[in-house]
């Protein structure tokens, strides 16, 4: 499953880029080069904790089934994703076991099948999911921000 999600997560990536370029230039105010932390907060505030209700309370809504990309490449992939787990898929699906923080959405340490939508793992899973972006996009700006000022261009 992980190269289909990291497939799934570039594309997303690529949408939510071409999301904000139309912002920024709907909206240049809102750039953080040129914006305020003031005209920041709002925008900030509102989207974090729309992610925090997605990712927390809406998943005990979540569908079980596959969704439309996932069903697609396994109905045509499904012999090579059902098959041996040799060479990199071995090496992945290992490495996936081992790391998870919560494999199939379960606390961990939980045994059993995969946890309902409802249970709190997928909440607790949802709200790590959220906050670890969170901390991904603010740590990339950052950078930049830094980049930018060690030039001597201050945003």
């Amino acid at each position: 499953m992980v190269p289909l999600h990291l497939a799934i997560g570039l594309v997303e990536g690529i949408a939510t880029a071409a999301v904000l370029s139309v912002l920024f230039r709907a909206r240049p105010d809102l750039a953080c080069a040129r914006a305020s932390a003031r005209t920041l907060r709002p925008v900030v505030v509102g989207l974090g904790v729309a992610a925090l209700l997605t990712a927390g309370a809406f998943s005990s809504l979540a569908s079980t089934a596959p969704d439309g990309l996932e069903w697609s490449v396994t109905r045509t992939a499904g012999a090579i994703l059902r098959g041996p787990a040799d060479g990199i898929r071995g090496l992945l699906a290992r490495a996936q076991a081992a790391l998870a923080p919560f494999p199939d959405y379960r606390l961990p340490g939980q045994t059993g099948s995969a946890s309902p939508p409802s249970s709190p793992g997928t909440s607790l899973a949802g709200v790590a999911g959220a906050g670890l972006t969170l901390a991904v996009v603010f740590g990339a700006f950052a950078s930049l921000r830094w980049a930018r000022r060690r030039k001597g261009n201050r945003p």
